[in-house]
């Protein structure tokens, strides 16, 4: 636990070369406020919590990054992590407790832990599935039979 921090700072010489996503809308189930209260009472149990802040001029841009490295890392080791936030209520409180400067901006809190219960391997959709080349469904170059020759950039 104690080489996370570092880990979520080590730079990405890939990062920027992703070629395609896809994006999923969640919809909150109707037990939202249970499974919200349920993690309130979870967190509490955590060995570690991390919080992601930003210190002007830097913002979301610096922090966003730092934090999915830093998960990586810690599911790499076997450690979960959720990113969750603080209720606005509570953000006075917290920066006094911990000493926050004035004009800090809070992104994250993420508690860090040994799961309960399984957490192996994750399993992935082929690439092919996934990514797309110029236009929605168009498969990118690698989805043939034939190798293909990317120049080097």
């Amino acid at each position: 636990m104690d080489e996370l921090p570092q880990l979520g700072r080590r730079e990405d010489p890939d990062f920027g070369r992703i070629i395609g996503k896809q994006l999923l809308c969640f919809r909150f189930p109707e037990n939202g406020r249970e499974l919200a209260a349920q993690l309130a009472e979870d967190i509490k149990d955590a060995p570690c919590i991390m919080f992601a802040l930003a210190v002007p001029p830097g913002g979301a841009g610096s922090v966003v990054p730092a934090t999915q490295n830093l998960m990586l890392a810690a599911r790499a080791l076997g450690i979960g992590s959720i990113p969750t936030t603080l209720h606005p209520t509570v953000m006075e409180r917290f920066n006094e407790l911990f000493g926050i400067p004035k004009g800090t901006q809070f992104h994250f809190c993420i508690p860090l832990g040994y799961p309960k219960g399984h957490f192996g391997p994750t399993s992935r959709k082929p690439t092919t599935e996934t990514t797309f080349l110029n236009t929605w469904a168009s498969p990118v170059p690698w989805a043939t039979e034939e190798p293909v020759s990317i120049p080097n950039s």
